[in-house]
């Protein structure tokens, strides 16, 4: 829990910019650096739903990679074999997507795109959308943490003690992701039709939108995330 918190709150400012650059698809004179200086400390409306949200998805996360470590775990070496890493990432993808990553992503994106607050936010979704407004954008979302987890737990049980950040490799999901879970959600009927009309309207490269600001938040995070849960779980030990 306090892993998490203290990681989604130090790189705050480059998730921010990383989702607005992801919304963005009809303004090419749109700068990123002009519009946070301009908006200040206004950028950390869409946090509160990150830390409510983000302690319960480091729980998920780490609560899996420890029960698939010990599942897995040699009898003999007590050694983790690689299976365990992935093993415990797609798991963990899947269940934090589930239980409280789309909805958490769904409405921080909400508030940063219509600059709302929390509870005016919450209650435009549900008032426009239902319930089921708050799951905009599942599919893409646990596409995303499946090859999150599993990537960034394969290598965390490889190389413990390096710091390494997050792939390139699954950018596309999380800015479908974002597309879906934004105010013009409705555009779209589905992961490959976002993908698709992304493409088709703004080129190929758009599924990379937000690649510069999305490594300036995963490379430290990582960093932050793990370093502090060893230190923790070290302490609680």
């Amino acid at each position: 829990f306090i892993s998490a918190g203290l990681e989604i709150t130090a790189v705050w400012p480059s998730e921010y910019a990383k989702v607005q650059l992801q919304l963005n698809r009809s303004n090419p004179n749109f700068r990123i650096f002009p519009h946070i200086m301009e908006k200040g400390f206004s950028i950390y409306r869409g946090l509160t739903p990150m830390l409510i949200g983000a302690p319960l998805q480091g729980f998920l996360r780490f609560g899996s990679l420890d029960f698939f470590n010990n599942l897995l775990r040699d009898e003999e070496t007590g050694k983790v074999g690689r299976a365990s890493g992935l093993l415990a990432g797609a798991t963990a993808g899947i269940l934090e997507s589930l239980v409280v990553v789309t909805p958490m992503e769904t409405v921080k994106t909400r508030l940063i795109d219509s600059g709302k607050g929390l509870t005016d936010g919450v209650k435009y979704i549900v008032n426009t959308h239902g319930i089921g407004g708050l799951y905009k954008g599942l599919m893409p979302t646990m596409a995303k943490s499946m090859s999150n987890q599993a990537l960034r737990f394969g290598i965390f049980n490889e190389y413990r003690r390096i710091i390494i950040g997050d792939r390139l490799g699954n950018t596309p999901f999380d800015t479908a992701k974002t597309r879906m879970q934004g105010l013009e959600a409705s555009r779209y009927s589905g992961l490959f039709n976002c993908a698709k009309t992304m493409v088709v309207e703004e080129g190929v490269f758009s599924l990379w939108k937000g690649i510069v600001p999305r490594l300036g938040r995963v490379v430290p995070g990582q960093g932050i995330i793990f370093m502090s849960y060893e230190s923790i779980s070290n302490f609680l030990r």
